[in-house]
């Protein structure tokens, strides 16, 4: 038998409203530190933004057709990356997670698999976070984005 056991008006339940604040309190802390160190480990291994992308393959993807289709491919990336990047700043955990893999697939396609993985972390955790840890989530995924659309801006420009 557990203790108290037989005796009457033994409350056995957790007390919801004690615990809960508790749990949202380690769970926005735990985020908060994972945050910092997805931030870091980006700010860290980007000496040059050219490292967000695996040239190789954004290369094949832009000399796929002439310099016309090269430079509409790049400004509808933009668009694109751009307009995720705005998405994210959403505080509804499905709105962002429904971005996270809209920008994980977008990132795969270009050769950025640092946002990708980035982009599939959030997605899976970002319907049940509160909107203060969403934001911290987010923060590295844009600052991913902003070197991704850096060498966009950059390939945009280059010849084929």
């Amino acid at each position: 038998m557990f203790p108290g056991a037989g005796r009457k008006n033994v409350n056995t339940s957790l007390d919801c409203a004690h615990v809960l604040p508790q749990f949202h309190g380690v769970i926005v802390t735990w985020v908060k530190r994972l945050a910092a160190i997805m931030d870091n480990t980006i700010n860290t291994n980007l000496n040059t933004s050219a490292s967000s992308v695996d040239v190789s393959t954004l290369t094949a993807l832009l000399n796929m057709g002439g310099p016309e289709l090269r430079a509409n491919l790049c400004a509808q990336l933009i668009t694109d990356f751009t307009r995720l990047r705005g998405a994210l700043a959403n505080d509804h955990g499905a709105a962002v997670a429904r971005a996270a893999h809209e920008v994980k697939g977008l990132a795969l396609t270009v050769g950025a698999s640092k946002l990708a993985d980035l982009a599939i972390g959030l997605d899976g955790v970002a319907q049940s976070l509160p909107a203060s840890a969403l934001a911290l989530m987010v923060k590295p995924l844009t600052t991913e984005i902003d070197a991704v659309l850096s060498v966009l801006g950059d390939a945009a420009q280059a010849p084929a």
